[in-house]
């Protein structure tokens, strides 16, 4: 570990990429690869970063992601250190993110690293439906709740729903993971039952 320049500690991973602490990236490192040994080409940590990357940028779908990963495939080889020249295939993707602890932990270490720093007076909370993800065969919508920072254009927490009518007692459980002392939480027409 070293002090760095601009006052963050920073430390190197076992591919060789320095990261400062408490990243998403170092974040990521803390959970548990599921998946069998046989047939892993690449780090559990270096796919959920692609991903994470790819959905910042608009990609939303499995499809979508290893496309976005094809296409920045020189820049996140030399971001990752990856020891493949070839990118994962969207069938990776979606069978971790089939793991729903895989995309708890993530959304939960996502909205850990947005919390820190400042934070806007005006927390929006609202439900969306969660496209894309799912398989042909999978019937209806899953949902999430999330409270977004509109000054800072963070989201700060998402729970998951499944279905509509159940926003109200989740958006508790989403309230819980930010601190709103002081802060104005705003809603639709459905939160604001008793």
């Amino acid at each position: 570990m070293e002090y760095s320049t601009i006052g963050r500690f920073q430390d190197i991973s076992a591919e060789g990429v320095i990261y400062d602490q408490g990243s998403v990236y170092d974040r990521l490192h803390k959970l548990t690869d599921l998946r069998k040994a046989q047939g892993k080409r690449y780090s559990l940590v270096s796919v959920l970063m692609i991903t994470v990357l790819a959905k910042l940028c608009g990609a939303n779908t499995p499809t979508e992601i290893a496309e976005w990963g094809e296409n920045h495939r020189e820049e996140l080889i030399q971001l990752l250190k990856l020891k493949r020249a070839s990118m994962p295939e969207q069938s990776t993707y979606r069978r971790i993110m089939a793991h729903k602890v895989y995309l708890e932990e993530v959304e939960r270490l996502v909205g850990e690293y947005n919390q820190q720093g400042p934070h806007g007076d005006i927390y929006a909370m609202d439900g969306k439906a969660l496209r894309g993800m799912r398989k042909k065969e999978e019937t209806g919508l899953e949902y999430l709740l999330s409270v977004y920072d509109v000054k800072q254009g963070k989201t700060l927490s998402q729970v998951e729903v499944g279905c509509k009518e159940n926003e109200i007692k989740k958006a508790p459980q989403a309230l819980e993971l930010v601190e709103i002392s002081q802060k104005v939480v705003t809603g639709d027409a459905l939160l604001t039952q008793k």
